[in-house]
């Protein structure tokens, strides 16, 4: 699934492990997203700086939301 957007709001808990919860913003509506710790890792200055996102990863059944998690 490729989602792409600008991005609302960024958060990083430290509950969390290292990852990182992204929603992003299109004309379409809103999408979530979960980055694992080793993307954040590689694409640290893009995941946390960039207006907006272009990602493709896939798209988890098990969680009760509509939410996409990139591979690493």
């Amino acid at each position: 699934m490729r989602i792409d957007g600008s991005v609302i709001c960024r958060q990083r808990p430290g509950t969390a492990k290292g990852f990182v919860f992204i929603s992003l913003e299109d004309e379409s509506g809103v999408a979530n997203a979960i980055v694992r710790p080793a993307l954040l890792e590689k694409e640290r200055l893009t995941i946390t700086q960039f207006p907006a996102l272009i990602h493709t990863g896939y798209y988890d059944f098990r969680l009760p939301r509509y939410v996409v998690t990139f591979p690493t």
